[in-house]
Parts: structure tokens; C-alpha cells; sequence
């Protein structure tokens, strides 16, 4: 490993959980805010969190391209700069259309820190450390996802519902300072022009690691933004949690996606098994499905629920997220990376709209039931990825 290269590495840690404050404003808002105050839907209002992801996804593949044209690090600051501009204008209209032109701008903002952070963080540490490294910049976004659980109910009932997103806009732009300290070369990229962003596709799409990772990847991300995005919904509207009860559950809830990052990501390079790793967590995630018979006055328990699927919904996703990047020469690592983050965001981008629907429809349990068959659909995804896994080493 090359001088500085934790360091790098540690920025992008830091950088991609400054941003993922703004990300997270808007689930804890759902229900006290979008639906009871303002008159979504819960429809409409998952739509906030689905505008969100369509343009990370869009945007996904290329900042992969950018990542490895210009260098990593300056595309990560020119996302952090959209994102947090966008979550600062958000209040200013309370217009649905403003908020979803926002609430994409961030989206797109997060895609150019995301990918290129990945591809910065594999670049800076060595390939024995790829998954735990990985883990680790999931660490990060999980951070800032836990400060944004836990912060914005408290700082909505104390100063109004718009500071959430000033704040975190504020704390977006102020990951600029961190990107000071990647050394030299993660600003560099490969150089040559960009050419047709299609050229060189269909080798990936020709790659069956990359492509069954992928699916792995839809579906798990199917259940774990369909989890994030309603969970404190539930607990406000079945679960008759407090607001400060809500950011307490949301504090632990998010905070247990910490310490799964890590595990999931230590496992996978420990063990050497990272198909099954994806699979036991997934099928540990399913646990959500009893959110739809526990008693509804039992709080304590319903937290405990949320725990364990977010956990083991965290961890499960870490070895998928850096698969790609392996699965591919080191020329395309961002651009694989950021073709099955696209994938990825398709799954959760429908489960953030299915899921409100679902609930429009029929309530919170048969969207958990319907989350928990598809965490059972990942883990079935293992033995294709584990067989692939063998024919690439040999």
C-alpha cells in the first residue's frame, strides 16, 4: 500500500457520512410531517426517498466513468457540493415538485460521492482489505444515517421541520475539508477522453459474477431501503412511539447498521466466504416479517425487530458492494462498481414507492411479509455467486 493510502481511506469514510445526513431527513419526516401535516400520501411521500434513489441510479454508472477519468476525489467533491446545496434550497418552496427536483439533485449528488468513494477506498488499501474497507466507508454512511434517525425529530419538534435539511446541507458541504486529506493520487484519474459512456458494456454484461452479484444486489437493497424508509413510520402510526420515543428507536435502529458494516466486511475476508456471509445475513433480515404479528404496545419488541433486520441487512450488503470491483481488471473497477449500484438503487427505488403503495393499501405488515420473502429470494442468490466465485479463481 502506497503512502497515505489509509488516510485517503479514512476521508472517504468521513466525507460519505457527512452526506448521508441529507439523505436520511426525510424518513423520520414521513409521517408527522409529509403525510399528517402536509397531506401526502404515504405513497407520495416514499416518492421523496424514490426521486432520491432513480437518480442515484441514473447517475451511478457515470460517476463510475468520471471516478476513472478525472480521479475519485474530485468527483466525490463536486457530489458533496450538489447534494448539500440541494438540501439547503429543499424548505424554501413547500411545493411537491420543488421538493422532488431537490430531492433528486441530491440523489445525483450522492451517486458522485458514493461510486467514485468505493473505487477511492479500493485504491487506497490493499486487496486483503477490501471487503473490511469497504465495510468501513459503509461505517460512514451508517454514521451519518444514525445522526440523521436520531436528530431530526428532536430538532423538528425544538425548531421547526426545514432545519433538519439546512443542517445537513451544512454538514454535506463541510465534508470538503476532509477530501484534503487524499493524498496526490486520488485526485488523479487515468486520463483520455470519456468516449461513449456504452463502450466497453457489454463485456461487463457479459460478466456472470458481476451479473449475479447484481441481482444480489436488487434484491437485498429491495429490503433494506424498504426497511429504512418506513420503519419510523410504523412505529409512529402502529407503534404509537413519542417523538422522542421515535428518535430513540431510530438512534439504536440505525446505529446497529455500524457495527454490521464491520462484521459483514470482516466475515467475508476473514472466512473467505462472502456468497455466504450474503446469505446467512439475509436470511436473518427476514425477522422483519414479525413486525406483523407482535403486539403493537409492546415497543421494546418491535425495536428489537427493527434491530435485527437492519443489522443483518447492513451486513449482508458489504460483500455485494465490493464484489463488482473484484470481478473486473482494475480499469473498469469504477465503472463495474457503479453499474451495480445502478442495479442496486433499481430495487431499492421500487420498494421505496411499492412499499408506500402497499401501505396505502393495506398497512405496514404485508409490506413486511413482502420485504422478509424477498430477503429469503437473496440468500437464494448464494450458490450461483459462490459456483461463479470458483470458476473465475481457477
Amino acid at each position: 500500500m502506497a503512502p497515505g493510502g489509509n488516510r485517503g481511506a479514512v476521508a472517504a469514510y468521513i466525507a460519505i457520512g457527512c452526506l448521508y445526513t441529507t439523505i436520511f431527513t426525510v424518513p423520520p419526516l414521513i409521517a408527522p410531517i409529509f403525510h399528517d401535516r402536509l397531506g401526502f400520501s404515504f405513497a407520495d411521500a416514499g416518492l421523496l426517498m424514490t426521486i432520491y434513489l432513480a437518480a442515484f441510479a441514473a447517475v451511478s454508472l457515470p460517476a463510475g466513468m468520471l471516478a476513472d477519468r478525472f480521479g475519485p476525489a474530485k468527483v466525490m467533491a463536486a457530489g458533496l457540493v450538489l447534494a448539500g446545496g440541494a438540501s439547503l434550497l429543499f424548505p424554501i418552496w413547500h411545493n411537491f415538485g420543488w421538493f422532488l427536483l431537490l430531492r433528486a439533485a441530491v440523489g445525483a449528488g450522492t451517486a458522485l460521492v458514493y461510486t467514485p468513494g468505493i473505487a477511492l477506498v479500493r485504491a487506497m488499501l490493499p486487496p486483503s482489505k477490501a471487503h473490511v474497507g469497504v465495510g468501513l466507508f459503509s461505517v460512514g454512511l451508517t454514521a451519518g444515517l444514525t445522526v440523521a434517525y436520531f436528530a431530526t425529530p428532536r430538532i423538528e419538534q425544538a425548531i421547526g421541520w426545514q432545519w433538519p435539511f439546512r443542517l445537513a446541507g451544512l454538514l454535506a458541504l463541510g465534508g470538503l475539508a476532509v477530501l484534503a486529506l487524499v493524498p496526490r493520487r486520488g485526485w488523479q484519474g487515468g486520463g483520455g477522453a470519456l468516449g461513449n459512456p456504452l463502450a466497453g458494456m457489454g463485456r461487463l454484461f457479459r460478466n456472470r459474477t458481476l451479473a449475479i452479484v447484481s441481482v444480489a444486489l436488487f434484491l437485498n437493497m429491495f429490503v433494506l431501503y424498504g426497511v429504512l424508509t418506513y420503519i419510523q413510520s410504523f412505529l409512529d402510526k402502529d407503534g404509537h412511539f413519542s417523538a422522542s420515543g421515535l428518535s430513540n428507536a431510530g438512534l439504536v435502529i440505525a446505529a446497529s447498521s455500524i457495527p454490521a458494516s464491520i462484521m459483514g466486511g470482516w466475515l467475508a475476508d476473514r472466512l473467505h466466504m462472502p456468497a455466504e456471509m450474503m446469505a446467512l445475513f439475509s436470511l436473518v433480515s427476514a425477522v422483519i416479517v414479525l413486525l406483523w404479528v407482535l403486539p403493537h404496545g409492546n415497543g421494546a419488541a418491535l425495536v428489537i425487530v427493527a434491530v435485527i433486520s437492519v443489522f443483518a441487512g447492513s451486513a449482508s450488503v458489504v460483500p455485494l458492494f465490493t464484489l463488482p470491483s473484484l470481478a473486473v481488471p482494475a480499469a473498469d473497477a469504477g465503472v463495474a462498481t457503479g453499474l451495480a449500484t445502478t442495479i442496486g438503487m433499481a430495487g431499492a427505488i421500487l420498494s421505496t414507492y411499492l412499499g408506500g403503495w402497499i401501505i396505502d393499501w393495506s398497512g405496514f405488515g404485508v409490506a413486511f411479509l413482502v420485504f422478509a420473502a424477498i430477503a429469503a429470494a437473496t440468500a437464494m442468490t448464494a450458490p450461483f455467486i459462490r459456483a461463479q466465485l470458483r470458476r473465475d479463481s481457477t
